[in-house]
């Protein structure tokens, strides 16, 4: 295959790819995926030091630290019980049915906003085990900052414990009429992520993520009707399995499919170029789905292939293999890529339009910048 000015660019970065004897333990990780979705001015924006570590991190940016909870915000004893220590629970409710058990509680999935008014309700954050995480916001899959119990920012980091459901207060200001899709993520332990295969290899337990569509001013059509960017096809005849969405590296002379050459991290200098791979499949559905994909380095969306928002477009048992170029950041240290695959965009998930609720991630690539 030939390479282009991008690709020729890179041929110093090294990557390195996924061990050969990881890949059941890639397939058996979507069995439990399911597991971790379900369920006044402006501060100065703060930045937390990762954890202690042989490598250099470099603070995350745009970072609002909620250190306390006002008297809005707090945990319910009405949440539903986690009965999996590594599980996360991400979800909204309104003001006035917060005194509800979950399931007396009414839907959230679609909700309806007069013109000139903003979302206000409560976020709901859940974790098995004691864990810090890193919150943000897509309206209309472009990350946008938001208020948190009563902190605006762009990342608002929170922590959580397993004593209940911690509910706090949010709002967002959405200007435009129409349906508009809402899309919350919390990232698990962003200054805790190892830099080893072991830990860049899994699909699970990194992130959560709830969707919900918004009607604003009674207007029902979509702000938005994207068409695919991308037609998947069907893999070579050898290839068995797939992965909802996962990095891969940049295609070589032999033209070895990303099943065989999985990527968990790139090492390069700063603003170098490197080239990669996404490998998204529709392997078990019996459906054809367009598959939103959304990228994110450091916690901050960046383009994929000069995209904010890439859609493919897969019918059942097809995939997709998508070339990309990453630039490096210029401060060196260890950085990471993740990106999340959203099915359905601008469908209705009241009426059953959407085929998969839940918010798919990738592996977290390491990107290890040199000095």
């Amino acid at each position: 295959m030939r390479m282009d000015s991008d690709t020729r660019r890179a041929s110093r970065a090294t990557r390195r790819g996924f061990p050969g004897r990881v890949l059941c333990g890639l397939a058996v990780a979507l069995s439990v995926v399911s597991l971790l979705v379900g369920c006044a001015g402006e501060p100065e924006a703060k930045t937390r030091a990762p954890a202690p570590s042989d490598l250099a991190w470099p603070p995350v940016a745009d970072v609002v630290v909620h250190d306390s909870l006002s008297a809005e915000a707090g945990y319910s004893d009405k949440g539903w019980p986690m009965r999996d220590t590594t599980a996360l629970r991400i979800g909204f409710v309104r003001p006035e049915h917060r005194h509800l058990a979950p399931g007396e509680r009414p839907q959230t999935e679609e909700v309806r906003v007069d013109n000139g008014q903003a979302l206000s309700w409560y976020l709901i954050l859940g974790s098995g085990e004691p864990a810090t995480l890193l919150v943000t916001t897509l309206l209309d899959y472009q990350q946008v900052p938001f208020t948190l119990d009563g902190e605006h920012g762009l990342l608002h980091e929170v922590r959580v414990d397993p004593t209940g459901d911690l509910e706090m207060p949010m709002r967002l200001e959405i200007d435009e009429p129409g349906a508009h899709d809402l899309l919350v993520v919390a990232f698990k332990e962003p200054y805790n992520r190892p830099m080893d295969a072991d830990y860049r290899n899994r699909l699970f337990q990194r992130l959560v993520g709830r969707r919900a569509v918004l009607i604003v001013g009674g207007v029902e059509q979509p702000v938005h009707q994207p068409t695919p960017d991308l037609v998947g096809a069907p893999p070579p005849p050898d290839i068995t399995f797939g992965l909802p969405v996962c990095f891969a590296a940049a295609a070589d002379d032999a033209g070895a499919h990303p099943a065989k050459r999985f990527l968990w991290s790139i090492e390069g200098q700063p603003k170098e170029i490197a080239p990669f791979r996404l490998w998204v499949s529709n392997y078990d559905r019996e459906t054809p789905i367009d598959g939103g994909l959304v990228l994110f380095q450091d916690f901050h969306q960046v383009p994929l292939r000069g995209r904010e928002f890439l859609i493919v477009h897969l019918e059942p048992g097809h995939e997709a293999i998508i070339d990309g170029n990453l630039s490096l950041p210029g401060q060196p240290g260890v950085h990471e890529v993740q990106a999340l695959l959203i099915i359905d965009p601008y469908r209705s998930i009241r009426r059953g339009e959407v085929s998969d609720l839940f918010v798919r991630g990738s592996n977290c690539l390491g990107i290890q910048v040199h000095h």
